[in-house]
């Protein structure tokens, strides 16, 4: 069934065992302690004939036998397609926007009303900052504002950042519901009605500051399709949301 990272944590730590060098074990960051291996050179054909370089450990790195050598000297050719030196590193998938952790399956979602706008494998929890809407330190700490009011940024980290709100609900058509063809009119008729919001609520640039001076319009679009029973559907749905 595979093994989760947790499982092959403990499983590596379980490990102990006498070996022809000594004892076999992990240490807490899954480096071998107690190890030593023996480098030796051989011609690619033959595996029973190797000559040995020298002792190898954690501690001493390579001590080549033929003391007239130093480890630099040698060239290393790794068994991998190219001849490099394996990674270190196991590669794994990012994690999305919304989640944090190591990346692959690590990934969690950040906790509910906080959002994480950054990928990769090195954010935690404490990078989710709260979503608009909500206000607080991030992560577990994010508050959703008092009915009435809506912060409309990310980040909001007080109380004071939830205004007073007003909720539109945009029924316009971009695709039609009969035919599925693109509605250029409805497209252009909802981008106009998006900039006119974002001007009001933009209380700082002079173009109508005096519109709702003390109120923020959050609005949710919903295709309408140009069909009666598609945008009675869909204004159902905006108004109780």
């Amino acid at each position: 069934d595979g093994f989760t990272g947790v499982t092959l944590q403990e499983q590596m730590d379980a490990v102990s065992f006498e070996g022809v060098t000594g004892q076999i074990a992990f240490s807490g960051n899954d480096r071998e302690v107690g190890v030593a291996y023996t480098v030796v050179n051989h011609d690619g054909t033959d595996f029973l004939t190797l000559d040995s370089v020298g002792p190898w450990t954690i501690d001493t790195s390579l001590v080549p036998t033929d003391t007239s050598v130093t480890a630099e000297s040698y060239s290393w050719v790794w068994p991998t397609a190219d001849g490099s030196k394996p990674s270190a590193e196991i590669d794994v998938d990012d994690c999305p926007e919304g989640y944090y952790g190591s990346g692959g399956a690590s990934c969690s979602s950040c906790p509910e009303g906080s959002y994480n706008p950054n990928t990769g494998t090195t954010y935690t929890i404490d990078d989710c900052i709260c979503m608009p809407g909500y206000y607080g330190a991030g992560g577990t700490d994010c508050t959703m504002c008092p009915a009435g009011t809506y912060a409309p940024d990310y980040g909001s980290e007080y109380a004071s950042a939830c205004a007073k709100s007003l909720k539109v609900c945009l029924l316009v058509p971009s695709y039609r519901t009969d035919t599925g063809a693109y509605d250029s009119g409805g497209h252009n008729r909802l981008a106009g009605a998006i900039s006119a919001i974002k001007e009001i609520n933009d209380k700082s640039d002079g173009i109508w500051d005096d519109v709702l001076p003390d109120t923020t319009i959050v609005y949710e679009w919903y295709n309408s399709g140009r069909n009666a029973a598609t945008s009675m559907q869909m204004a159902i749905e905006c108004v109780t949301n």
